[in-house]
């Protein structure tokens, strides 16, 4: 039976808050998208969520060390342990930390 891969991935996020008046905006960089939400709880929880579907989504397409070059490229500070493990039933997560940079608009 071949060996299972899975990988840790954690990468810095920046994070842009912005209260809108009736609702929240948050700018994330990368992947360079905008996620909103009715209070700031609400948007950061959109925040982990967009950053899960893109490292989930981009890794499942294009593989970890290419995901680790297009950090790198993108001079975003990042480290990949790759882990190898007997278990056909172990799933791939991929733990993503960030940092949060508040601006509110008044």
């Amino acid at each position: 039976m071949d060996s299972q891969q899975a990988a840790t991935i954690n990468f810095d996020a920046q994070v842009r808050l912005e209260n809108r008046g009736d609702y929240w905006a948050a700018y994330i960089e990368p992947p360079g998208a905008t996620v909103y939400g009715a209070t700031e709880a609400a948007a950061r929880e959109r925040v982990g969520e967009a950053l899960d579907f893109f490292v989930e989504s981009l890794v499942g397409e294009v593989g970890v060390e290419r995901f680790r070059r297009y950090l790198d490229g993108h001079g975003v500070k990042n480290s990949v342990v790759v882990h190898k493990d007997q278990s056909a039933k172990t799933r791939q997560t991929f733990p993503v930390s960030f940092s949060a940079e508040v601006a509110t608009v008044a």
